[in-house]
């Protein structure tokens, strides 16, 4: 998939998790002035964002088991991150702006907005953190974009809120609440992707089949800490492929490798792959074989090239 509308795709999954975090909060809440009510209501809005950014494998790779699984994950860790961000926000407007410095009055209260938007760059942060856990990317930049996202879509909301305008109560202050995680949701989504797009180093490329074109990062893989502990699989399990290549007889559930070892990225093709299946690396039938940039991989009846930034 061109990597444009992979970041155009993430804001608008992004944007439906934020838009049902908001519908989910505001048909069961009346108010979020208790702890429990504010914890509920960024757990739902997190909840939903966190299984928008992550089902999104499921949807691109048409697989129920991946949406189910990215998925989950997702979902459960955009809880913990919501029901932390909101409360935490709310207690540092009672607990902090309330003190000796005092509120401004009749006017935008800049403190109120600076520690409500460090609040949502931690939410934004930990839910592009998860975004990055079992896929083939560093969960740093998963983190990164996150913040990123938390940065704009947070602030347009903290912007409203400390304008008085995102408060609980009539439909006018709704809709801009809904504006607003609308916003917040699709700008972590894009901003995840657009930062893993700008900081890979190392990808895989299909060149053929249904998902021709579609680019998995495998940057983790074949870095020489990260790489050298958990290869990445190459195969046809819904479940466990990090590199997923559905469709094709000729893939094995777990078909290969990529990893790094001797210095080098490399492919090394499973056992019970070898004896089913010729696996290629430029023309060659290869049980391992280190890997350079263009090189072409035939996995099964399945083309792909490894494509690698110099350093």
């Amino acid at each position: 998939m061109n990597e444009k509308l992979r970041v155009y795709f993430y804001f608008v999954f992004g944007s439906i998790g934020g838009l049902t975090g908001w519908f989910l909060s505001a048909s069961l809440l009346f108010s979020t002035n208790r702890p429990l009510q504010q914890a509920i209501y960024g757990a739902l809005v997190g909840a939903m964002i966190g299984l928008a950014i992550a089902a999104y494998e499921g949807f691109a790779t048409r697989s129920v088991l991946r949406l189910f699984k990215y998925g989950s994950i997702g979902l459960m860790l955009g809880t913990i991150a919501g029901v932390v961000a909101l409360p935490a926000s709310q207690w540092f407007y009672s607990h902090l702006l309330t003190s000796a410095v005092g509120q401004v009055q009749g006017g935008l209260n800049w403190k109120a907005v600076l520690i409500g938007l460090i609040c949502w760059i931690f939410f934004g942060g930990f839910i592009g953190f998860v975004e990055g856990l079992n896929k083939g990317t560093q969960s740093i930049k998963g983190f990164a974009g996150g913040v990123l996202g938390g940065i704009i879509g947070g602030g347009v909301y903290e912007l409203a809120r400390g304008s008085g305008l995102a408060q609980a109560a009539s439909l006018k202050q709704q809709i801009i609440l809904a504006v607003s995680l609308t916003i917040l949701g699709g700008a972590i989504g894009a901003s995840i992707a657009f930062v893993t797009v700008a900081l890979k180093r190392a990808w895989v490329e299909i060149l053929d089949g249904k998902f021709a074109g579609r680019v998995y990062d495998v940057t983790k893989f074949i870095d020489p800490k990260l790489g050298a502990q958990k290869p990445g699989i190459i195969g046809s399990d819904e479940w466990r492929s990090n590199i997923y290549l559905p469709g094709d007889p000729k893939v094995q559930p777990a078909h290969a490798s990529i990893g790094y070892a001797n210095g080098a990225p490399y492919l090394s093709v499973f056992p019970a792959a070898q004896k089913r299946a010729e696996t290629l690396v430029n023309g060659s039938r290869v049980s391992t074989s280190v890997l350079n940039d263009g090189d072409r991989l035939l996995i099964g009846r399945t083309l792909l090239v490894y494509r690698q930034k110099r350093r």
